[in-house]
């Protein structure tokens, strides 16, 4: 999100063609705009950093198959922005007629698929409809694209025209870039003594999610680059700094700049500088695969768009070593990109980064579904992720699509965590029909897999209590001992519920000490902090404070709102305790945003009558 150096009015287009549902949308907002909706509500309210502005928030194409949740949240997405963010306008344009927009007046400034059919039909005889599709989607319905492609299609065929990726180089068209700013990028283009200066521009065109200056000088290609060539183009309102943290700041392209600027560059230029941040984004240690520490703090900033950087340089790389790829794949030799793209998903993953994971498998099956390539496991990280999110439809889905391809090329390793998923999201979704699973798996032979022990974890909930806790106590420790931390730790979480507030802490300090899940870790601080303030507030320091500050960052980020109101409640008693007005008034606001976009009119009216009564500290 950018703020001008005029006052100028800022706009945001978001397309949710294909949006059915509300996390749909936010995810499309996400990747239109590069953060949550919350976020920029919140930021256009008085004395926040675009109060001073009017902001437009264009949300096009919405489709006539939209959920009527979808529908309803986007309504409450305008009443919400007008009660905390009065400047924010919101325009919505569809092909559709939609009943439910009747009350908004909607003038087009580009052109429909069906306005780009009308022109196409009458200028190119016989034209398909698929062709008409293509050439909308090329064209973003801007009319001198559109007559571009118009122009060429005189001289050549219309497949010729819609193969050529530069054909619009001359005439880079978005309302949102004016010729003013066109000039000034080609001025630095072509001026050698700012070689550096351009060569930050492709580098943070490329880094989508935005880089520090330490790690871009880590690599070959931007070891010259210096505070200065970052401070032009900050000066010339190119790019803007992020703080993350006192240590880590961050440059971020503009995004309107940066597909100008990667419209400028080759596929080889583009795949050069993937090259030399892969190893820098995406960090080989003996310990295996891990995210930089700077790209997790991305994320966890919620600056990130629809794919971090790992992934944005993944799909670059894969594009360009496609034959090489394929061909170790067919010789049974380990090719290092597809590794590394599968450890990374691993790693997003087991770091609990849900949102992120769905996004790079998403895309990443794409590009190998396109090349005949295995995807079973990226769909096996997809489904559970979802679980992890409670979108359980599309979960079953893309778990039953893992199942079948991993069947098919006899991937018994992840054949057996598709099972144990298949268990876990059936204890959601249908409790009798995972204990008729569980029942299954448990009479066959095999008793050390996870499949198998998540089946019995399953099945010893049915028992009586003492039972149960006597059952459950010896899994978790054969669960351990084959090296399952995670399931351990789930079964230490069952067990609590039979447990004293002593001897809940001893099992959650476990879990915090051993678990490798961060979701798990944060739900056990969660509980124990919840037993603390209930029992010994005065134990609470700074640093816990900071701590949970980082956890409400993370379950905001992600929308696990369970987790999220239980942390916020855990902050809100200690900020009443300590009598720190900031705290509150912090995770007020933030929290109100979110429960209204949630509908969540239970802890609305709760908190805003505690607010509203609560000592002036």
């Amino acid at each position: 999100m950018y703020t001008g150096l005029s006052l100028k009015p800022l706009l945001f287009k978001v397309n949710l063609s294909n949006c059915k549902n509300k996390s749909d949308i936010d995810d499309r907002i996400k990747a239109g705009t590069g953060v949550d909706i919350a976020i920029i509500i919140n930021s256009t309210k008085d004395d926040m950093p675009l109060s001073a502005f009017d902001c437009f928030f264009i949300f096009s194409d919405l489709d006539d198959s939209m959920s009527r949740e979808a529908v309803t949240y986007l309504l409450n997405i305008t009443s919400t922005a007008f009660l905390h963010g009065k400047h924010i306008k919101f325009i919505f344009t569809s092909q559709f007629n939609l009943i439910s927009f009747h009350n908004y007046h909607v003038k087009l400034n580009e052109l429909s698929l069906q306005e780009t059919g009308i022109v196409l039909r009458k200028y190119i005889e016989g034209i398909s409809s698929q062709d008409i599709n293509r050439v909308f989607e090329m064209s973003d319905g801007v009319v001198k694209k559109l007559e571009k492609i118009m122009s060429y299609c005189e001289i050549t065929s219309i497949d010729e025209v819609l193969a050529d990726n530069t054909i619009f180089d001359s005439i880079y068209n978005d309302d949102s870039l004016t010729l003013s700013t066109i000039n000034k990028i080609k001025r630095i283009k072509i001026n050698p003594e700012k070689e550096n200066t351009y060569k930050l521009l492709t580098i943070l065109s490329v880094l989508k999610n935005g880089e520090t200056l330490t790690n871009i000088r880590k690599s070959e290609i931007g070891k010259n680059i210096k505070l200065g060539d970052i401070e032009e183009i900050i000066d010339l309102a190119l790019a803007k700094s992020i703080k993350l943290d006192y240590k880590n700041i961050i440059t971020k392209i503009n995004p309107i700049i940066r597909d100008y600027i990667l419209s400028l560059l080759t596929q080889d230029e583009i795949y050069e500088i993937s090259k030399a941040f892969i190893n820098i984004t995406i960090i080989q240690s003996k310990d295996g695969i891990k995210i930089n520490s700077t790209n997790r703090k991305i994320i966890d900033s919620k600056f990130n768009s629809e794919g971090d950087n790992g992934c944005i340089i993944l799909r670059s790389i894969i594009g360009k070593e496609i034959g090489e790829i394929k061909k170790s794949h067919q010789d049974s030799i380990k090719h290092l990109i597809p590794y590394l793209a599968e450890s990374y998903v691993y790693s997003l993953s087991n770091s609990s980064r849900f949102k992120e994971t769905i996004n790079s498998c998403t895309q990443l099956i794409n590009i190998f579904e396109f090349h005949n390539l295995p995807t079973h496991r990226y769909y096996y990280h997809l489904s559970s992720s979802q679980r992890m999110l409670n979108q359980y439809e599309d979960a079953r889905t893309n778990l039953d699509l893992a199942k079948k391809l991993a069947l098919k090329v006899k991937d018994n390793f992840v054949i057996n965590l598709i099972t144990s998923e298949e268990l876990l999201l059936l204890e959601s979704t249908n409790k009798n029909k995972a204990k008729e699973m569980a029942e299954e798996i448990t009479s066959k032979k095999k008793r050390k897999n996870v499949s198998y022990m998540t089946a019995e974890m399953i099945l010893f909930s049915y028992l009586d209590r003492e039972e149960k806790i006597e059952k459950l106590e010896a899994l978790e420790i054969k669960a351990r001992n084959e090296g399952y931390k995670t399931l351990a730790n789930n079964i230490l979480f069952r067990m609590n519920e039979f447990k004293n507030d002593t001897n809940k802490l001893i099992n959650l300090d476990k879990i915090i000490r051993t678990d490798n899940s961060e979701f798990n870790i944060i739900k056990a601080l969660i509980w124990k902090y919840e037993i603390i303030i209930r029992n010994d507030i005065e134990k609470i320091n700074a640093g816990d404070i900071e701590k949970l500050r980082n956890m409400y960052n993370y379950l905001f980020s992600q929308r696990l709102d369970n987790l999220f109101n239980r942390c916020h409640a855990i902050l809100w008693a200690i900020a009443e305790h300590i009598r720190d007005d900031s705290i509150i008034i912090f995770i007020f606001d933030t929290s109100s945003l979110i429960w209204a976009l949630n509908y969540d009119k239970e802890n609305q009216e709760k908190y805003h009558l505690k607010f509203k009564t609560r000592e002036i500290l």
